[in-house]
């Protein structure tokens, strides 16, 4: 199992799985769930998801003071409405109203805290909920571990059901956050590392697997999808440890009924925070699962929207107004315990648009287009030596979707020796099948400017009335088969051109019979080349001219002799320029060469 890859299982065809991560916890795997149950554990998420991105506007970690309200150790941000918060203690167990104005791109301006509302029957509360229709709250506590509802004034209301297998906790690595769809009003929670009964919690090279519990508008459980939380970083200084120092620590339900999970990790030097976009397709339910180490089930897919190395402890997350500038305001507020600085992350959520410009994570790239072959993929991703995707700006000549060389496309991308011969053979062959239709064409149409009778079939019976039929002549036709079969036999000769060369340059079909079919009177080649010969049969020909129109056939016959020899003429350079940049020869667009030509 890959973190990131919604099509993996825990399966024996899995151990295969080339990072130490997926090896360790496939060898915990005892396959202990059949298929036919697994298969009905499949959720099937029918709406398209809505990929995310998470743009930081500059500002960098804005410090909140406590100043009078005696705030400290927050852990939890929400957002109620215009520029009102709560913020949320877990060690005085208190919410405190925090106003925060932000500018219009998104950052800052200024934030204040205020006296807070004691949680009565808290006792480590981590995630908060703002119920807007009494005013209340629910929070997450990893004592217990329990969700409770808040009146408004912090009196306990009702303390929520959980499933039995979250009694599995390991010390301080429980419920940290709570989450609520304000469209389905579905609450979502997460165990911040594995339970006890789920596996190891994370360590250098492997994640843990934690559930992402989901209940409906009335805290009834209604769904539960396994989560695999990154690797400890390189620097931690004790990963054989049952102590807070990884895992998920909020969520937050963005539109859609998708999840994004802020995910935090210690380190000696540093604090990493993360935000994922969870994706569900595939994924299976694992509510009826009593343990998730030794159960074949299909983990959500996770894709990473950003990413902060800093001393900032960042436990919560909420989203906030929508901006002027466009997206919406994300805030991610840091807990001071350990000596750390309290303070406030500001982001921006937004859809993303590829093709829009504006590189947005997971994007890698984006130049303007949703088209692949020109170093920025269909998918906004660039495009390197062994994707698979020729890379026409990145001066590729191939891409066989590996680096290895003797295939015919060397480490590099480059066209070895005999997939170049067979390149240059395609290309001089198939001018050549070009001019030879050509002069064929214009042999016809200049008898017929001359008057001379011409026919369809060897029997003359059916006159050629239609200059445009010109290729139907039955000489005609016969030149341009001769010429077919010499292009077929020009490309296919003495294994010159085989099926795997021609699949790795970019030619218009994949194979030899493609290009041309063996009896040369079809494929992409010849088909192009007709195009583009009766293109200029046309330009120089023009309309059919009757016999009385001496004068003006005399004209049209001197335009074409003229535009025949021009056509030539530019032909020719560009095949002689083409030829040279198939050399590898530098070739300039300016007298100067100062600007090469690729």
């Amino acid at each position: 199992m890959h973190a990131s890859n919604s099509d993996c299982s825990f399966t024996a065809a899995a151990r295969t799985a080339p990072s130490s991560f997926a090896k360790a916890r496939y060898e915990r795997a005892r396959y202990s769930v059949s298929l036919v149950a697994l298969s009905a554990l499949l959720v099937a998420f029918s709406a398209e998801a809505v990929q995310w991105s998470v743009s930081d506007p500059g500002q960098g970690p804005y410090m909140l003071p406590a100043n009078d309200s005696g705030a400290n150790q927050l852990s939890a941000i929400v957002w109620v409405s215009g520029n009102q918060y709560y913020a949320l203690s877990d060690t005085t167990r208190r919410v405190y109203p925090l106003a925060i104005e932000l500018n219009p791109n998104g950052t800052i301006q200024s934030a204040t805290l205020a006296p807070g509302i004691l949680l009565s029957g808290a006792d480590d509360p981590e995630g908060l909920v703002y119920h807007s229709a009494t005013g209340g709250f629910l929070a997450s506590d990893e004592v217990g571990p329990a969700i409770r509802e808040h009146a408004s004034d912090g009196g306990l209301v009702q303390t929520l059901t959980l499933p039995p297998v979250f009694q599995n906790i390991r010390l301080n690595l429980a419920l940290e956050g709570l989450t609520r769809d304000p469209a389905s009003q579905a609450l979502w929670t997460a165990n911040e590392e594995a339970l006890i009964n789920d596996g190891a919690p994370a360590s250098f090279t492997a994640g843990s697997t934690v559930r992402l519990q989901r209940f409906d508008a009335s805290y009834a459980p209604n769904g539960q999808w396994a989560y695999v939380t990154d690797p400890l970083p390189g620097d931690v200084s004790n990963p054989g440890r049952d102590v807070e120092s990884s895992g998920v620590s909020d969520l937050i339900a963005i539109a859609g009924g998708d999840l994004l999970v802020l995910e935090r990790a210690s380190g000696i030097t540093a604090l990493r925070s993360r935000l994922y976009q969870v994706g569900f397709a595939g994924a299976s339910d694992t509510s009826s699962l009593a343990n998730l180490d030794g159960a074949d089930f299909h983990p959500v897919s996770k894709t990473l929207l950003w990413s902060r190395n800093s001393l900032y402890n960042f436990e919560g997350a909420s989203l906030g107004p929508t901006l002027e500038g466009g997206g919406r305001s994300l805030l991610l507020i840091a807990d001071d315990g350990s000596g750390l600085p309290q303070g406030l992350q500001a982001l921006v959520l937004r859809q993303a648009v590829c093709g829009n410009g504006v590189v947005e994570a997971p994007e890698t790239c984006d130049d303007f287009n949703t088209s692949g072959g020109d170093g920025c993929s269909a998918q906004c991703r660039t495009e390197s030596c062994g994707d698979g995707v020729l890379n026409n700006s990145g001066n590729e000549s191939c891409d066989d979707a590996n680096q290895i060389a003797g295939d015919g496309c060397d480490v590099d991308c480059q066209l070895e020796l005999p997939a170049r011969r067979c390149q240059e053979a395609i290309f001089k062959a198939a001018r050549g099948y070009g001019f030879d239709r050509l002069k064929a064409l214009r042999n016809c149409r200049d008898q017929l400017n001359r008057g001379r009778p011409l026919f369809l079939d060897a029997a003359k019976t059916q006159p050629l009335t239609d200059p445009a039929d010109c290729a139907g002549e039955y000489e005609t036709a016969s030149r341009i088969t001769r010429a077919g079969l010499k292009l077929r036999n020009a490309v296919g000769e003495r294994g010159r051109c085989t099926d795997a060369y021609v699949g790795l340059f970019d030619a218009c079909a994949e194979n030899v019979d493609g290009l041309i079919a063996a009896n040369g009177g079809s494929g992409c080649l010849q088909t192009s080349h007709d195009a583009a010969v009766d293109r200029i049969i046309d330009d120089q020909y023009g309309r059919a001219l009757q016999p009385t129109e001496s004068l003006l056939r005399r004209c049209q016959q001197a335009i074409a002799k003229a535009a025949g020899k021009y056509a030539e003429t530019r032909w020719q350079a560009l095949h002689t320029c083409q030829v040279q940049l198939l050399k590898g020869r530098t070739l300039f667009a300016d007298e100067l060469r100062q600007q090469p030509l690729v």
